[in-house]
């Protein structure tokens, strides 16, 4: 009766392209499944993100055609102070001007500033009511076109790159079947 020696990892070279023993299989199916929830969730991200700065773009451009039809009369604001923002981020816009009516001084809106040399204390600025929101055009600018694209192209980049690895991954499982193929047949000439 003979008896066939038990396979070791590594026993030869072609073992050392086959892979790990397969109690490091589940171990793998586990990150792969992290990773592929990760990549999901920031695929879901850059959705979800560009979809709110779509829906902010469009808000915009809807009180900017109000105003330019003569929907909105505009009002004038006053600048009650400009004082600097509390937190300690590295934000751009570090200055915050807070705008009220004059006569009552209740505050009413208030904008981040870049540079708070641009504005005066006292000073008029033309603003247009939208129920509890004002748009005021010296301060709101929109730009959410560039915005939302960004955040679609950023959310969207784990596809080419998992595309990628799983390409690279499958050739060279592939390479290295044909060189296990070709050492365990080996042709006569």
């Amino acid at each position: 009766m003979t008896t066939t020696p038990q396979r070791r990892w590594f026993n030869s070279k072609s073992d050392l392209n086959a892979g790990p023993p397969q109690a490091i299989r589940p171990i793998q199916a586990l990150i792969g499944l992290e990773l592929g929830l990760f990549v999901v969730g920031w695929i879901a991200f850059g959705l979800i993100a560009f979809m709110q700065i779509r829906d902010w773009g469009t808000e915009y451009d809807r009180k900017v055609a109000a105003v330019t039809r003569g929907d909105v009369q505009p009002e004038t604001l006053h600048v009650l102070g400009i004082r600097e923002k509390s937190s300690e981020s590295e934000d751009i816009a570090r200055w915050v001007v807070v705008l009220g009516d004059k006569e009552n001084e209740n505050i009413v809106a208030s904008r981040r500033l870049r540079n708070p040399n641009t504005i005066d204390v006292g000073s008029e600025v033309i603003a247009y009511r939208f129920g509890n929101s004002y748009l005021i055009p010296r301060f709101d600018r929109g730009g959410h076109n560039w915005g939302k694209w960004a955040f679609l192209a950023v959310g969207l980049l784990p596809i080419p790159i998992v595309c990628g690895i799983v390409l690279f991954r499958v050739l060279r499982r592939r390479r290295i079947s044909m060189q296990h193929d070709s050492v365990a047949s080996p042709q006569n000439p």
